[in-house]
């Protein structure tokens, strides 16, 4: 089954935290402080597709709309996009 559509992000900049790969983005709308509405999810960043694995924030609460959130991100191949690979890995 194929992944659904990559929600577009505005990124600022990478970074990595304890190992991790960051992309400090600007949030696309309202979320949940644990940002489960992208969490999970493709984005796009640029040309290039990423899961959403996980953010790191240093204020609490609930997210609002462009505030500067960092997503940790790992790259998507074009053959896990197709084939829905990387939902079913994070599935577990």
């Amino acid at each position: 089954m194929p992944l659904p559509d990559a929600i577009p992000l505005e990124a600022y900049y990478s970074y990595g935290y304890k190992g991790r790969e960051m992309i400090a983005v600007r949030a696309p709308s309202a979320m949940t402080a644990e940002a489960s509405e992208i969490i999970g999810r493709p984005v796009r960043i640029g040309a290039r597709r990423y899961m959403a694995l996980g953010i790191g924030r240093q204020v609490v609460g609930p997210i609002q709309a462009g505030e500067p959130i960092g997503l940790e991100v790992r790259e998507l191949r074009d053959e896990e996009a197709e084939s829905g690979e990387a939902a079913t890995s994070l599935r577990g």
